[in-house]
């Protein structure tokens, strides 16, 4: 009665989309929670797809892990805890036979191959083609093929025959061969409702005298939706027009390990014409923006610092990591630009050979989006066209902003 009455008080409303378990050694429940996360499958140009979003901080706070991604549903997921005996650390997702890391390159199942993207279409047909490529490549290096016998080598000293050794040695080599496979499998596809798979050890108890105590287990299955985005893609969460800046929220898909820093650059497309408006000898001046922190916001902002440099010959605005924050925060504020010749497209920071622009706004204590368009003899309402672009290959959809 006493370890009855301990469940309750652990979990205390079982739903319909809730099932508890109870094993020799272990006891919990596994659940569908109602909040919904936003991730997204991201096209990867050597082939194939992966996951990339954000695990919302909280759950690690609560001494969640929170890795993979599944389509199994609580009663699926409750019966896998109870055939394997234990909490298991991964599950799959079993409409593309594979293992779904966020962040994280897919893998094949089963049979269980690193190497293979089952989101790169057929695996066997993957898997020739991977390793078709992999010898060619050490053909053409033989520093990797040394390595590759090596490997070989030493699986045939533990016992392996010489077929198993060259198949466990290919796995050790093939990122090194850096292949292509440029498949993929059509959009329509890959599954756009998945649940992240969470789990943690709260307690343990002992259930009877005598007997070894029960580890409590809590499993959170958190429905995810997902859209198909190109690789290096920057999606625009949010824009808001305050008064002095414009707020452009905004999250980068990367692909495999967070770079230490990102140089970001804001491109005006069809900037509005300041006509009647002087800017040294210019024939052509246009209003434009520009990325910075924002009026009175600190350039720390914890997780990432904003800064302002050179990455060779151009100027950018970085985004420098202090953890792996893949959300940003930074605001837009105009300038003018001018040219001798009509332009399409302006980067403020970073005017073409003969052009030049005006930034000083920057530091301008009485700047208003209406003052400063009023002095350029724009009227209101404007609509300006920006995108977000960075030289390591990230880029934003064109998004417009009003300014009344």
């Amino acid at each position: 009665m006493g370890l009855f009455i301990f469940i309750l008080l652990v979990f205390p409303l079982l739903r319909a989309e809730e099932l508890s378990f109870d094993a020799e050694r272990f006891l919990g429940t596994v659940r569908l929670m109602d909040e919904k996360i936003k991730m997204s499958w991201v096209k990867l140009r050597k082939g194939g797809y992966m996951v990339s979003g954000k695990i919302p901080e909280r759950l690690i706070y609560e001494d969640f892990t929170c890795e993979f991604l599944t389509d199994m549903r609580v009663e699926e997921v409750r019966n896998l805890i109870l055939e394997k005996g234990g909490i298991p650390r991964r599950v799959p997702l079993k409409v593309l036979n594979a293992y779904v890391k966020v962040n994280g390159e897919p893998y094949l199942a089963k049979p269980e191959i690193y190497y293979i993207n089952p989101t790169a279409g057929n695996y066997r047909e993957v898997g020739s083609e991977i390793v078709r490529e992999v010898f060619k490549a050490m053909e053409k290096d033989p520093e990797l093929k040394e390595r590759f016998n090596s490997y070989v080598e030493d699986f045939q000293r533990k016992g392996l025959d010489p077929i198993e050794a060259k198949r466990e040695a290919l796995k050790y080599v093939v990122g090194l061969a850096r292949v292509e496979v440029r498949r993929w499998l059509p959009e329509e596809s890959l599954p756009k409702g998945l649940y992240l798979y969470c789990h943690r050890s709260i307690y343990e108890t002992e259930t009877e005298p005598g007997k070894a105590p029960k580890s409590i287990y809590e499993i959170r299955l958190y429905p995810v939706e997902l859209r198909v985005i190109p690789e290096g893609y920057i999606r625009i969460e949010r824009v808001e027009v305050l008064e002095r800046d414009i707020k452009v929220v905004f999250t980068i898909a990367y692909t495999g390990k967070v770079p230490r820093s990102v140089p970001l650059d804001l491109i005006t497309i069809n900037p509005p014409p300041a006509k009647g408006f002087k800017f040294k000898d210019y024939r052509h001046v246009y209003a434009g923006g520009y990325l910075y922190q924002g009026s009175g916001k600190e350039l720390n902002r914890g997780s990432y610092v904003i800064s302002f440099s050179y990455a060779g010959e151009k100027f950018y605005t970085f985004i420098t990591h202090q953890s792996r924050e893949t959300t940003y925060e930074l605001y837009i504020r105009l300038g003018y630009y001018g040219s001798r010749k009509p332009r399409k497209e302006i980067s403020l920071w970073n005017p073409y050979k003969g052009d030049d622009s005006y930034t000083n706004t920057l530091i301008d204590m009485n700047y208003t989006h209406r003052g400063f368009l009023k002095l350029l003899r724009i009227t209101t309402p404007v609509r300006f066209t920006f995108k977000i672009y960075s030289p390591e290959g990230y880029e934003s959809e064109p998004f417009e902003v009003v300014i009344k």
